[in-house]
Parts: C-alpha cells; structure tokens; sequence
C-alpha cells in the first residue's frame, strides 16, 4: 500500500523511537514527494491480473499436500480432505490415478457420515485452495481444477501431476519366475522349438508352416512333428486341420 518503513513492538525508548520513526518517515515521504519516488510509482499501479490455473503439480509429503508450490493441507490426520488426496492418488495397474464415487471414497477413509461428508469436504476444499492459489500464487482455478467429478466419480484432472515424497511411485516390479524345460523339451531341435512354442501360444499351424518357415523338405517337417507327438496333437480334417498343443 505504499509503506515507507516499519517499527516493531515493543517500542524503544531509546534510540528508533516510536517518534523518531515517524519523523523519518514523514521526512522520507516529503523527499520522495519532491523527486517523484518511484517506490510510490509502483505501490499505485494496480495489482497483476490473476492467471487462469492451467495445470501444476499436486506434491504429496508426509507432514503436508502442496500444489504448485502452495501448501494446501497437513499430513494424515490433518483435515477430511488429505484422507481424501491420499485415497485419489492411488494408481490403477494402468498406471492411472483412480475415480471413485462418494461412497466409494467414505469406505475407503472410513467416513462416518458417508457420502455426504465427502462431497462436503470437497466442496470446502474447492473453496479454500481456489483462494489460496489466488492469494498466493496470483491463480484463477475452477470448480473442478483440483479435484473432478462426473458420472465416474471423483479424480485428479489431467492437468495435475501427482508426486509423492517419501512413497515409491511405482510398486515392486513381480519377482521372474523362470521354469526349467523338460528333458523332452530340451532335446528338441530349434525347428520343433519354434513349432511348439507357436502352439502354445495359441496359433493354429499345419505342416505347410514349418516347411515355409525354415525352407525345409516334407520329409523334415514330418520327422519333427512326429517326434512331438507327445506334446501336440492333430485336430480336424486331413486337409484344412491343424495342431493344437495338448
């Protein structure tokens, strides 16, 4: 608002009055008046227009929830809505945050009163945050900026990025598990590898397919497939059949 200096409290007696301060700041502000102080240039400017919110990064820390560098809430415990965050920023196996209805999200934070207090909470938390943003980060946001809704339930926008500090991003990959072939199997040669593996995996071949794939002669191609006889098996007509994995 154009402030010139500051005094604190308690006041002196000696020394940076009270008085004395404010005599220094009268005469400062007649100077400033005579040579056109630029600080009072800038103090009379009008504030920046607030930018519309168009995405950021929602950092989930276990003592508090920032938003694009603006703290939001406190840890666990702190208020409904950090329960709230916590339950919206858990991954599908897709790698996507999940939706969750109202009641969905009571359940899962364990709400006494159900749905009705998270819609409440949200709606609070809309409020509160969409004033924060714009007191301290000069940020216009929207109803459903933060958190939205629809038919699907409750979600993060696209437009926020979730961090978690303190939390592995991702879950452990699967421990590999590697199964030993057969005696059998290992005695195959690559041709009836191929063959077999193909089969397995669901594919319907004949005789034809083993002779085009590796330029073989017929009389090859019957050798191999004669000796999976214990593996595979022939299904429907002489011609036109095909083999199928046991």
């Amino acid at each position: 608002m154009g402030a010139l200096d500051f005094i604190t409290k308690p006041f002196r007696e000696t020394g940076q009055t009270l008085e004395k301060s404010i005599e220094e700041a009268l005469e400062k502000s007649a100077r400033e008046a005579r040579n056109g102080s630029k600080h009072r240039k800038h103090a009379q400017q009008p504030p920046a227009e607030p930018e519309l919110f168009t995405g950021g990064e929602l950092v989930i820390f276990p003592d508090k929830v920032e938003l694009c560098g603006v703290e939001i809430c406190g840890g666990p415990g702190d208020c409904q809505i950090r329960s709230i965050i916590d339950a919206l920023s858990e991954k599908t196996p897709l790698g996507k945050f999940r939706a969750l209805s109202g009641q969905a999200l009571a359940k899962k934070i364990k709400s006494k009163r159900g749905q009705p207090a998270v819609a409440e909470a949200i709606l609070k938390s809309r409020r509160k945050i969409a004033t924060l943003m714009l007191t301290e980060a000069n940020l216009k946001m929207g109803g459903r900026d933060f958190i939205d809704s629809g038919e699907w339930g409750y979600r993060f926008p696209e437009k926020i990025s979730v961090r978690q500090i303190g939390k592995p991003e991702v879950d452990p990959p699967e421990p590999i598990i590697t199964l030993q072939p057969s005696a059998a199997e290992a005695a195959l040669n690559r041709r009836q590898q191929w063959f077999l593996g193909q089969v397995r995996k669901g594919k319907k071949l004949g005789r034809a397919n083993l002779v085009a794939q590796f330029k073989t002669s017929v009389a090859t191609a019957k050798r191999d497939l004669a000796g999976l006889s214990q593996m595979i098996e022939f299904v429907g007509p002489s011609r036109g059949g095909c083999y199928l994995a046991k």
